[in-house]
């Protein structure tokens, strides 16, 4: 019978050419029993190369809060440092799902260019898969990762475009016409003019309570020089709100001030949803801005979707 360890070991060393070198062991991330076992520099892609850290997993592990914050911690230090983590874990059948592929699966994963998760199965010869269907060796999968032909579509951190959203609104108390800002999205490209069928945005709009200070800031900057020309958008600014009890980033009436809250705006907004036309009669409309887009933005943009015809999902893909 194969054993694990050896098989993840044989792969690992034909994912690369054989002259790649291989980070020294006592430089590589982590505390035993759970540290990066792996860890060598992708190939040039896109004029840079990161750092690809390997933290292997057998179906054995005994997952309690001391590990988990290990696995945390370890994933959180070499994502803000612009590396990549690949946790590879032992699984016994591909139809069955244990505490460790839950733990994985739920509680680690999020979709990231630097962030890859494999599940290799012993009742398929260690075999995995990136699709669900197609089973393949893992070699094949890590080497795509070095060499970019396995890349993520999607937003990533650093400064980048994004497209602001305004919805046609109303007040909930003067009942004055206006233009809402909703929120944020990530186009799956980049365009000149928005009001067309050519575009989607990857997973759901990120609210503007979602922002941290200083993107909310830039935002704002950004929304008061629209305002300028229309004064029927809403600004964005740091309001209590009664209904939560807290304080957050949000929009409000131009008219009277009143907050305009994420659950009325949500439920106001799924109506322009239903297809790509809304953006035709201007109900949504879009402006770019560069933001300085963090961790916050992605995990709030992984944390769900809508399911529309204005969307797309993020994840890695072979080019």
């Amino acid at each position: 019978m194969k054993n694990f360890n050896d098989v993840i070991s044989g792969e690992i060393r034909k994912s690369i050419p054989d002259d790649w070198k291989m980070i020294d062991g006592d430089k590589l991330e982590g505390k035993e029993p759970y540290k990066i076992r792996y860890a060598f520099n992708s190939s040039i892609i896109d004029g840079k190369s990161q750092l690809i850290n390997i933290l292997v997993l057998n179906k054995d592990i005994i997952l309690n809060e001391l590990i988990e914050n290990l696995i945390f911690n370890l994933k959180n230090s070499i994502i803000s440092k612009d590396g990549i983590l690949i946790v590879i874990c032992e699984q016994e059948n591909s139809d069955y799902t244990d505490d460790l592929k839950y733990f994985i699966s739920e509680m680690i994963d999020y979709e990231s260019q630097n962030f890859y998760s494999i599940f290799c199965y012993s009742d398929n010869d260690f075999k995995t898969t990136i699709n669900g269907e197609t089973f393949e060796d893992l070699n094949l999968i890590i080497n795509d990762i070095w060499s970019g032909n396995l890349r993520f579509s999607g937003p990533k951190t650093g400064i980048q475009k994004v497209n602001i959203e305004l919805i046609t609104d109303k007040c909930w108390k003067c009942n004055k016409p206006m233009k809402t800002v909703s929120g944020i999205v990530f186009p799956n490209k980049q365009s000149e003019n928005w009001d067309n069928y050519d575009w989607l945005y990857y997973n759901q709009l990120v609210p503007v309570s979602a922002l941290n200070s200083v993107q909310a800031e830039s935002i704002k900057g950004f929304v008061d020089k629209l305002r300028i020309k229309d004064n029927s958008i809403t600004p964005v600014e740091y309001r209590y709100s009664n209904t939560s009890k807290s304080k957050y980033w949000a929009a409000g009436c131009p008219y009277c001030n009143s907050l305009r809250g994420n659950f009325y705006v949500a439920e106001y907004r799924m109506e322009y949803l239903h297809d790509l036309e809304s953006r035709i009669n201007k109900d949504l409309q879009y402006y770019t801005v560069e933001l300085n887009v963090g961790i916050n933005l992605i995990e709030a943009l992984n944390d769900g979707y809508d399911l529309c015809p204005h969307t797309c999902f993020t994840g890695w893909e072979r080019k």
